[in-house]
């Protein structure tokens, strides 16, 4: 079993008990003083089928179909790069092996930006959540099957309140900025499973983008607004493609305070670039879905010149 994003390893004992001493479980998590608590708890516990290593969930330090079930609790969500993270999932899971993801779901449409562009936000899991569509499309898209939602559970302002990462200026925000009848409910905590398909199941393609590069539109895209607007077309490429790097290298060519326009349609790109520009420090104004594709207005980071 690998615990992706084990913090102090509370997943990783829970599921060390479970497989027995035949058994063996990984627990990776990106920060050293994680590790470090998880190494201690498993000693304490006098479990010896425990094995903590440090590294990133885009990049997990094991081979190909390594493990027989992939576990992970509230960590998805903290990537920049969720689709990669789905990736390695689901690489590192052998042919019929079992996914659990409990994660928080959000529709960005439904908090306003002075929440979703606060600090606390993100590192709370608020910020940085997929819309449980998206989540549900990212985890088919990275090849796995038999994906179901077992269970779903209302997230609201009083249950942040119990979370040290949601700072008390990010609480008030929130009281004061999202209307008193859906403060039971700014989120929902879901719990997905999934399935890695059988060796002799027929292959998948899942992932057929073309390798094209963007190219930025220069006539601007309304009348009037020729030094105020840019356009970037990801089109159907997905975030593995290089669209991440792509968009960052392209905000960072044009002035501060530019209005950008990001059209995609995959669903990864889709999940992953609003996320990307506020991690840059850039401000998502808007968000509009029309068909399959959907247009971001990202305003790049500080003062017009």
């Amino acid at each position: 079993v690998l615990d992706v994003g084990c913090g102090g390893g509370i997943d990783v004992l829970l599921a060390a008990r479970r497989v027995g001493g035949d058994g063996h479980v990984t627990g990776l998590d990106l920060l050293p003083e994680m590790c470090a608590r998880a190494r201690t708890n498993a000693e304490e516990a006098g479990l010896r089928n425990v094995e903590i290593v440090e590294g990133e969930m885009e990049a997990i330090p094991l081979p190909d179909d390594a493990v027989d079930a992939v576990i992970s609790n509230g960590v998805i969500n903290l990537s920049a790069r969720k689709m990669r993270a789905l990736f390695e999932c689901a690489r590192v899971l052998r042919p019929g092996g079992h996914l659990c993801l409990t994660d928080v779901t959000i529709d960005e449409r439904d908090l306003p930006p002075e929440v979703l562009l606060h600090p606390a936000a993100w590192s709370g899991c608020a910020a940085g959540a997929m819309a449980e569509r998206a989540l549900l499309r990212a985890l088919g898209r990275v090849g796995l099957v038999d994906i179901e939602v077992r269970e779903r559970h209302p997230f609201g302002v009083a249950d942040c309140a119990r979370f040290p990462l949601f700072t008390p200026d990010l609480l008030e925000v929130m009281r004061t900025t999202i209307p008193p009848d859906r403060h039971p409910a700014i989120a929902t905590v879901v719990t997905v499973t999934a399935r890695q398909p059988d060796k002799d199941a027929p292959e998948r393609e899942v992932v057929a983008s073309p390798e094209v590069r963007n190219t930025p539109v220069s006539p601007p895209v309304l009348k009037g607004m020729e030094n105020t607007i840019r356009e970037f077309s990801a089109g159907d490429r997905a975030c593995g493609d290089g669209v991440g790097r792509d968009l960052r290298a392209w905000w960072a060519s044009v002035p501060p305070g530019t209005r950008t326009v990001v059209t995609m349609r995959d669903p990864s790109t889709k999940a992953d670039v609003p996320s990307l520009a506020r991690m840059l420090g850039h401000t998502v104004e808007d968000l509009t879905e029309n068909g399959d594709t959907l247009r971001a207005v990202v305003r790049t980071k500080g003062d017009p010149t």
